[in-house]
């Protein structure tokens, strides 16, 4: 098992823009007889999974999205340009996850993570909606250029769920691996996940 995600904890990097992480023991063993914690953010925070009612009013919400379409095969895609093109998908056949692997999470806490990452041409979006796939996933904060949703609506408002902020995929070294993406029950329009790979 190979884990893919960000750890969460106080003060972690977020989008610009987004409240801040926030987590505080309101309890502990030296006052108390347990301990308890408290904990503030927002939906997007780390690893986290975009369901289609992100940008979509009747789209599907995290709570209908069904663990048999989170734990799939997935495919592999290396990218080696900022800029991910029809090009980088010319070697898939009837997958339905792919995982852009950009590299870009060696980046994670660095100023430049979340406002110069690698993202779709609006081509590559249209590209994989006719390719039906079922979601995708990228080692990035985004699967558009800074300030840009038009990518995200693309794909949600195709029912093409959004895998962002993955880790570890260099640690990966086939084409192809099963992916477990593990989201809390949540009604809402995202959810922070727990994603791993089974190799």
């Amino acid at each position: 098992m190979i884990d893919l995600t960000h750890k969460l904890y106080n003060k972690m990097p977020v989008y610009p823009g987004d409240p801040p992480v926030k987590i505080g023991e309101i309890k502990n063993h030296h006052m108390d007889e347990y301990s308890l914690y408290k904990f503030q953010g927002n939906m997007h925070m780390g690893t986290h999974l975009d369901a289609p009612y992100h940008f979509q009013k009747d789209g599907r919400k995290i709570s209908d999205l069904k663990l048999n379409e989170l734990i799939q095969k997935a495919r592999i895609i290396d990218v080696d340009s900022k800029k991910i093109k029809v090009k980088h998908l010319k070697f898939l056949n009837d997958e339905k996850v792919i995982i852009f692997r950009t590299g870009w999470s060696s980046k994670w806490g660095k100023d430049e993570y979340f406002i110069k990452n690698p993202y779709l041409s609006s081509k590559c979006a249209n590209y994989l909606v006719e390719l039906c796939v079922k979601g995708i996933g990228i080692d990035a904060p985004s699967v558009d250029p800074f300030g840009d949703t038009s990518n995200h609506k693309t794909l949600l408002s195709h029912d093409i769920w959004i895998l962002e902020n993955l880790t570890n995929l260099d640690k990966i070294y086939h084409d192809q691996f099963k992916i477990y993406i593990i989201p809390l029950l949540l009604e809402t329009e995202s959810s922070p996940v727990r994603a791993f790979a089974d190799l």
